[in-house]
């Protein structure tokens, strides 16, 4: 909707009526602008940020919603900002990341189809009389 259509349904005039001088809709666009810029976050070059990731219809919900790998804003403008990437993206597409150290992951559980098949397998060499630890990788 472009703004002169939003002022008309506002300010309740049809659009002949609507002029550009007219107080009522220079204080209405005024509002509308600050209120965006108030609302606006700042990014600096060298922040490491991630972007969001469209979805596409009918895809999961349950999907990560923003890129999984970091990225550094290179060059920022007003309202965009270039990504190290080449991607640019306006600032409501970004999500601040701060710099944090790796943390490793623990130690995972064996699956219940990976305990099965050792079982299995320990089964196996007790039928054959087999020492598993004799044997050779």
């Amino acid at each position: 909707m472009d703004i002169i259509t939003h002022i008309t349904l506002v300010l309740k005039k049809i659009p002949n009526q609507v002029e550009e001088e007219d107080e009522d809709v220079i204080e209405l666009t005024n509002r509308k602008y600050n209120k965006a810029k108030e609302e606006e976050t700042k990014y600096n070059d060298g922040d490491g940020v991630r972007y969001i990731i469209n979805r596409k219809a009918f895809e999961k919900r349950s999907l990560p919603q923003w890129s999984k790998q970091t990225h550094k804003i290179v060059l920022h403008t007003e309202h965009c900002y270039t990504l190290n990437d080449g991607k640019n993206c306006k600032y409501y597409d970004l999500q601040l990341v701060k710099d944090a150290e790796h943390i490793s992951r623990p130690a995972r559980e064996p699956t219940r189809e990976e305990l099965r098949k050792q079982k299995t397998n320990e089964r196996r060499f007790h039928l054959e009389g087999l020492d598993k630890n004799m044997i050779l990788d």
